[in-house]
């Protein structure tokens, strides 16, 4: 149930609903806050609200079941409309609304060693500009967990943290359709890490993703032109849990001056590095043990792989043009050449790949769909490592011949109950818990799953006659579509 249609204020008097970007509606509020702040992650907790607006993120926690909910925004209107609404379902030992500027209020709670289990980021990042300050007081006032969302900012190359500064960042205005405008800072998924993780905050899996919202624009879903030409979804969401390890700042390693710290002066330090979230890179060190990655993390693996195999002795005549998209060390590539299929390619964007994959020469080496026409696509567990999503779907479309059939097999977003499966099956694998969670800890930022329903809808979007899915396991879902 749809927790803000039975309390309609928190969306009818909110003026964001008119906006086009990110629009507030019932659906869109309920669907972002519902995969945000589930009861496992708010339950008996108190909660604290940065730049609560209405307060709906305080309605959703006290729904599933938070103890106290402390809203702090800065704009009148908003609180004292906040007031009202919450006296109406809630009663005052529940909540309090502080009108106060956010940074003085974490200055205050710091002196006053005043903290909350979950603190609670949303939209507010992005009106500072030293975001990495703001960052450290909001993990110096949270026991327990932190929840951010923010606008998507696209990592650097390399791997290396980006916080970009803009001159266009925007506000709403509580009395009115306008918008404040001005200079702010924006972390990438990637520098969120590592400035948490120097506080001891580990993200808890990968980015938060709500089901699609259909009534109005949604940020966390489409994918929009960004300044510089970029194409990313709108915002960006992930949760960071407390841990007793702490990574250091460089500064901090300098100030020790701790002799065995210190590293030959032409080395890259191994303490320097453990302090730089590395994300996972499809290298040579990868490509090395991918075929056993795959085997031991990846559900079904060669059972989808074989299924492709099965639909195209069903479908297609020997000399079909065939692609396999991420062919990584062309496994999928060999099996098909052996069953005697003889047209059969590879694509991939890893050169370490392309250079220890087992017909090299039947692989292309790049990033983009090849402008050639296929019978059979085979896109498996890739597309999540993809942020343009739609933009993909549509070129493969467009180079399938009618009648040809796209395979495509992705990691879809997951919740705790079908996550903590997915982890049962890689230990029941061998796979160790620790190196469960230093790969998930990699992967984060890097990795761009979506709601399994986003793909029927997607795939209907672009114009496949038919969509079935062949496989799913552990939120590993196979789609067969047909041109």
């Amino acid at each position: 149930m749809n927790i803000f249609e039975t309390a309609p204020e928190f969306i009818e008097w909110d003026n964001r609903q008119s906006r086009l970007v990110n629009t507030v509606s019932s659906e869109s509020t309920f669907n972002r806050l519902s995969v945000q702040l589930p009861d496992w992650f708010v339950k008996d907790n108190t909660v604290l609200d940065l730049g609560s607006c209405l307060g709906a993120a305080g309605h959703m926690a006290l729904s599933n079941g938070a103890t106290h909910y402390t809203g702090v925004e800065v704009q009148e209107k908003y609180v004292t409309d906040s007031r009202k609404i919450f006296s109406k379902y809630w009663p005052g030992d529940k909540f309090n609304i502080v009108q106060e500027n956010l940074e003085t209020f974490l200055d205050n709670c710091i002196a006053n060693n005043i903290t909350f289990d979950c603190v609670v980021a949303s939209g507010v990042l992005y009106t500072f500009l030293d975001v990495v300050s703001i960052l450290h007081k909001i993990c110096a006032i949270a026991s327990k967990s932190i929840l951010i969302d923010t606008m998507f900012v696209n990592d650097a190359t390399a791997g290396r943290g980006l916080i970009v500064i803009r001159e266009d960042v925007s506000m709403v205005y509580a009395d009115g359709p306008n918008t404040f405008k001005g200079i702010g800072a924006a972390p990438s998924p990637i520098a969120l890490s590592i400035v948490l993780k120097t506080n001891g905050f580990y993200q808890v899996g990968d980015g938060i993703t709500p089901p699609v919202t259909t009534s109005g624009h949604d940020g966390y879903s489409d994918i929009i032109s960004k300044p510089g030409g970029q194409r990313a979804p709108a915002r960006y969401a992930a949760r960071y849990c407390r841990q007793e390890e702490k990574v250091r700042a460089l500064l901090d390693i300098v100030l020790d001056n701790r002799s065995e710290d210190a590293q030959g002066f032409y080395q890259i330090p191994d303490v320097v590095e453990a302090a730089v979230t590395k994300i996972w890179k499809f290298d040579d060190s990868v490509a090395s043990r991918f075929q056993n990655e795959a085997e031991n993390h990846i559900p079904d693996y060669a059972r989808v792989v074989n299924m492709c195999l099965e639909l195209a002795h069903d479908n297609l005549s020997s000399g079909d043009a065939i692609i396999d998209v991420g062919s990584a060390l062309g496994y999928t590539v060999d099996k098909f050449l052996n069953a005697g299929f003889t047209n059969v390619y590879g694509l991939d964007n890893s050169e370490s790949m392309v250079n220890q994959s087992l017909h090299k020469e039947r692989i292309i080496l790049s990033d983009q769909f090849p402008q050639q026409s296929f019978k059979m696509i085979m896109m498996n567990w890739t597309l999540h490592f993809v942020v343009d999503k739609l933009t993909y779907i549509k070129k493969m479309y467009d180079n399938l011949e009618p009648g040809g059939y796209l395979i495509l097999s992705d990691k879809t977003t997951q919740s705790a109950e079908v996550k903590k499966k997915y982890y049962d099956f890689k230990r029941a694998n061998g796979v160790s818990q620790t190196y469960i969670e230093e790969k998930e800890k990699k992967l984060a930022g890097y990795m761009y799953p979506v709601p399994a329903s986003w793909y029927n809808t997607t795939f209907n979007q672009v114009g496949f006659s038919s969509i079935e899915v062949i496989n799913a396991q552990y939120g590993f879902v196979t789609f067969m579509c047909k041109k």
